[in-house]
């Protein structure tokens, strides 16, 4: 074969090169081998280290010798978030804190590499850190061969970024708003690649430190997750919702009813800690969880219900409360709606009498649905107590912050647990209570003695950053329980409400607005219950200040029990604060329940402050569109607290008004008549008012308002009626009292409607104890107002009932108080006692008048007798002479009773 001159030559030359190479790729080849070894070895040493003192040791060899890439820092992160858990001292080290602190660099730069370059310069702050530790020639010699080259910075994979949130969860540790960016766009085209498990880990990271990401995050996380939503395992379900909870974000619709589903067809495999998580997040979320829902759920698991620890038993019964209650609330504006539909219907289309239309609201389908759905959120709420009630371990383990979840959803569902509970709840509650007192005096105690004895770089681990501590009673949690305390039947005693005060009262001044007016307002309620004082005034000082501080995040259902407390408390704050917290809750008065206005009118009534012009004209303009939903007790309120003040509402708002006082009078009970009827009156309104408002005279807002009132052939009639069955229930033994016959009777009287005989008969028979209803049995002073009402009404009793009624008038002379009555006279020459049960003066002059207008009844002389002496007791009673009476009535009955 004949070659060209040189050829081999030229073989012979390359040879040497293409050697080289190869040796070069092999020795590359090794060396990258080498380093897969050494990484999985450090990874490997990262996982098992022992401390996180080993740990930081590790990862900062592999920081000297390799470089971390992201596997070891999510691997180091997770190890430590197990090495060092909730509640460990060792989170407080400065070293550990600094470790967080270069691990969070480290990551930052790995998470930089896909949005800026693939290859960063290795300065590690943990070799930095580690340099003193380690040997300095070898370090010194490794850090120039890094410094002379780049390395290259491998992008974090989903497993490693999911694992970064969870330990950074895990530990609290927060990361920089520059590092979360980082983050943000590192994480956020890549969520679509996470498993289920990887992306539950990420968002209960996130959940966990209260950082909420981005909109477009969010909505990358929502389209992931929705679409695997049921491969999902029962605790990733559980950790996904409880993260959208803690975060405050709601999902959207069809992602919730997907997850919904997934969770109660998921349920049978729930561990308690899911079923609870699920439910609390549910609730916190506010979405849609139909009782069937929840009932479906609890069924699930109600095997385990004796393994659920305190922790889940308080989180389900809060949750439980939370949904029964915006369950109740949505089915009575509902209910509402569909009354007022109705009415306004029926006004065209049917001859139905007014009050029939008017109590047709009480339909059986819309009740029973209401009763069922609150009934199984109770026996559920119930079955849990059993939980903790049975076991004295969990009881003596439940916290302040459950119990205060606990007591809560009980008095938020109107519940009345048993008093064997009650007893040992509020004994617990006392304890922590007074643990908590005990615990801040400790601190004191020790944080004088360290200002005594140490140098101040000794004592400033003893004081927070902000300069003061944290309050050791949360105020939610203080809230929460003075709420419940206030409105549960089975309230705690006077002794618990001073180890209250005396437990919170430091804590005050870091309080918001809202929670220090709660505490208010359940302070003046409790307190005349427990039998306790008023509140101290350095604490009731301290809360003041706390609203004063915090006004602006004041809500209006904390301004309406702000201000009843304060009038409950006979606590009138100065001019400046009632004008800053009324132009608070200005700005707010269209958010108002129909209980807020009442509560508002009748507080600033009691106080005697009178708003500005400016602020009446805001409220009328509020509470036309809320009028709707007012309620006897919430009409009489707004009327009355306005009275108080000398204000009238507009005409046309108080058309209004009356005409919902003709729909809520036949479904109201006797007392809540007689108080609506006396605050029309005092208003001004009357029946005809009503009549005589033309349907061209009223706007959409008024017209269903008013639809029964102008359907009515008579509002007079309707008051009569609605009245009429009231008095004969209470005849009946139905529940009403004697003195709330009396109001019903005294508000007729007011409002100038004049009763039948029949209607008179009723009324008498109600005030007639002498058949057995002793509920009836009037007081000295209703049997009085009884007698002068009914005079002034035109009622004839008969000779049987007068003398009852002159009976009850004179109890207190008889017997033992006249026996007092001798006693005194004996002892200290004083001849007229102050008996408290005595009417007033004027009150029995009106009763002997409307006596003496009776011309068919003559009173036996010893009643007559009797009768004078407790006009007597009664003017000496007051300080006016014995001889300071009117004889015109008492001279008519005492010539009756000589003929």
């Amino acid at each position: 074969m004949n070659q060209r001159p040189g050829a081999m030559r030229g073989l012979k030359g390359r040879a040497p090169g293409a050697a080289a190479a190869a040796a070069a790729a092999a020795a590359a080849a090794a060396a990258a081998a080498a380093g897969e070894r050494d990484a999985r070895l450090l990874t490997a040493r990262l996982v098992a280290a022992p401390s996180w003192r080993a740990l930081r040791r590790a990862a900062r060899d592999g920081a000297a010798r390799g470089g971390l890439n992201a596997i070891h820092v999510s691997a180091a992160l997770a190890r430590l978030a197990r090495l060092v858990p909730d509640g460990s001292e060792q989170r407080q080290d400065p070293h550990l804190l600094d470790f967080l602190s270069d691990l969070e660099a480290v990551a930052a730069r790995l998470l930089a590499a896909p949005r800026h370059a693939t290859a960063v310069a290795p300065a590690d702050p943990l070799v930095a850190r580690g340099a003193q530790a380690a040997a300095p020639a070898a370090l010194q010699r490794l850090q120039q061969e890094r410094a002379g080259g780049v390395q290259q910075v491998a992008a974090p994979e989903p497993q490693q970024l999911a694992t970064i949130a969870w330990a950074w969860g895990s530990l609290r540790h927060d990361p920089s708003p520059a590092c979360w960016d980082l983050y943000w766009g590192a994480s956020a085209a890549k969520l679509g690649q996470h498993t289920p498990q990887e992306l539950a880990m990420a968002l209960w990271g996130l959940g966990r430190l209260r950082r909420r990401p981005p909109a477009g995050w969010m909505a990358a996380f929502e389209t992931a997750s929705r679409r695997r939503l049921w491969a999902f395992k029962p605790q990733e379900l559980s950790m996904v919702l409880w993260a959208l909870a803690a975060l405050g974000l709601p999902p959207s619709d069809g992602w919730w009813r997907q997850a919904r589903a997934a969770a109660l067809a998921k349920a049978p495999a729930f561990a308690p800690r899911d079923a609870a998580q699920v439910l609390w997040a549910a609730a916190a979320l506010g979405v849609a969880a139909p009782a069937d829902w929840v009932d479906g759920l609890l069924r699930a698991v109600q095997g385990q219900l004796p393994l659920f620890c305190p922790h889940d038993v308080s989180n389900t019964v809060w949750a439980l409360g939370r949904l029964g209650r915006r369950e109740q609330h949505q089915q009575q504006q509902q209910h509402l709606d569909q009354d007022h539909e109705r009415r306004q219907e029926s006004r065209v289309q049917s001859e139905d009498p007014p009050a029939a239309r008017a109590g047709a609201s009480d339909s059986p389908p819309a009740q029973h649905q209401q009763h069922g759905g609150a009934e199984m959120h109770k026996r559920w709420v119930g079955r849990l107590l059993l939980v903790l009630e049975g076991s004295n371990v969990k009881t003596a383990r439940t916290t302040l912050r459950q119990h205060a979840n606990i007591l809560w959803a009980l008095a938020a569902l109107g519940m009345q647990p048993s008093a064997s509970w009650a007893s040992i709840t509020w004994s617990s509650t006392g304890a922590a209570l007074a643990a908590a007192a005990a615990e801040r005096q400790r601190r004191q105690q020790q944080a004088a003695l360290a200002l005594d004895e140490g140098p101040a770089g000794q004592r400033a681990h003893l004081a927070p950053p902000g300069g003061s501590a944290p309050p050791l009673i949360d105020e939610r949690d203080a809230a929460q329980i003075a709420w419940a305390a206030a409105v549960l039947p089975q309230g705690p005693s006077g002794a618990w409400l001073r180890t209250f005060w005396a437990a919170t009262g430091p804590d005050l001044p870091g309080y918001g607005a809202q929670a220090a007016a709660v505490l208010l307002w359940a302070t003046a309620r409790l307190g005349p219950a427990a039998g306790a004082a008023a509140p101290p005034a350095a604490w009731s000082g301290a809360a003041l200040a706390a609203v004063r501080a915090d006004l602006a995040s004041l809500q209006p259902p904390g301004a309406c029990q702000l201000l009843w407390a304060l009038a409950a408390l006979r606590h009138p704050p100065s001019e400046a604060f009632m004008r800053q917290a009324l132009a608070r809750l200005q700005l707010e008065l269209h958010l108002l329940p129909p209980a807020g206005f009442a509560c508002v009118l009748r507080a600033l009534g009691a106080l005697g402050y009178c708003p500005g012009d400016t602020w009446w004209d805001t409220l009328w303009y509020c509470l036309r569109p809320a009028a709707h939903g007012f309620g006897a007790r919430e009409l009489a309120g707004v009327l009355f607290g306005a009275a108080a003040l000398g204000r009238r509402p507009p005409p046309r708002v108080l058309r209004e008004l009356g005409a919902r006082a003709l729909v809520v009078l036949p479904r109201s009970s006797a007392r809540e008549q007689g108080a609506l009827l006396s605050a029309l009156a005092r208003a001004g309104w009357r029946p005809a008012g009503v009549a005589g408002l033309s349907e061209s005279g009223r706007d959409p807002a008024s017209s269903s308002l008013a639809a029964a009132a102008a359907a009515a052939d008579d509002a007079r009639e309707l008051v009569l009626r609605a009245g009429a069955r009231a008095l004969a229930g209470a005849g009946a033994g139905a529940g009403a009292s004697a003195a709330d016959v009396v109001g019903l009777l005294a508000g007729v009287r007011r409002l100038g409607v004049a009763p039948d005989a029949a209607w008179l008969r009723v009324a008498l028979d109600a005030l007639d104890g002498r058949d057995g209803n002793d509920r009836c049995v009037p007081a000295p002073r209703n049997a009085a107002a009884a007698i002068a009402v009914l005079a002034a009404l035109g009622a004839a009793p008969e000779q049987g009932w007068v003398e009852a009624m002159v009976g009850a008038m004179v109890v207190p002379c008889a017997q033992e108080e006249q026996l007092q009555l001798q006693a005194a006279r004996q002892q200290h020459g004083h001849p007229w006692p102050a008996p408290a049960a005595l009417p007033e003066p004027s009150l029995l002059d009106s009763a002997a008048a409307g006596i003496a207008g009776w011309t068919h009844v003559a009173l036996p002389e010893p009643l007559v007798r009797a009768l004078l002496e407790a006009r007597l007791a009664a003017r000496a009673r007051e300080g006016g002479r014995a001889d300071d009476v009117p004889m015109a009535a008492w001279e008519a009955l005492a010539g009756r009773l000589a003929r």
